[in-house]
């Protein structure tokens, strides 16, 4: 789901993002999760016991489908889930749609400001050829007019998003 979908109309397979499960990628592929891989925070002292699970296609699907629903890493959505079937605790909670789709368009934010920070870097690398040559460098305007386009998207996100509140 994008900033751009309405929560509830279903996808096209061409709108399925490379993350989705069930799009095609391995189980053991780092970037096959329901997120994009990142790391995330650890607990103080650490973790040191681990637990290998094997899942079967339908049962990693399912998995996988269930994290990217509450928010939550696969293996975050694992331990929660059997931790909460052990001790009786409460399981993970499922994220609505409104909280699904603004954690959408706070990716795509974030996205869109890696972007901007890209191209003024790149900006700024032409302007210093610019004064110590005094020759325009033939990539500048390009530069110039990609900041602006960037800035138009990033202020057009951040609207969007405000307007969900």
């Amino acid at each position: 789901m994008s900033c751009n979908d309405v929560p509830g109309k279903p996808k096209q397979d061409s709108e399925k993002q490379p993350n989705d499960p069930g799009a095609g990628q391995a189980a053991n592929d780092p970037g096959a999760g329901p997120f994009p891989a990142r790391r995330r925070r650890r607990v103080d002292g650490g973790r040191p016991r681990t637990v290998y699970v094997k899942l079967g296609h339908a049962e990693w699907t399912a998995a996988a489908t269930g994290a990217r629903d509450r928010g939550l890493a696969l293996g975050a959505f694992a331990a929660k889930a059997t931790l909460a079937a052990a001790t009786g605790g409460p399981a993970p909670r499922r994220l609505g749609e409104r909280e699904q789709a603004l954690r959408e368009c706070l990716r795509e934010i974030g996205a869109t400001r890696t972007e901007v920070v890209r191209v003024g870097t790149l900006l700024n690398q032409a302007i210093a050829a610019l004064n110590s040559t005094g020759e325009m460098p033939p990539g500048l305007p390009y530069l110039a007019g990609r900041v602006a386009i960037v800035l138009a998207r990033l202020d057009e996100q951040t609207a969007r998003m405000l307007s969900r509140g």
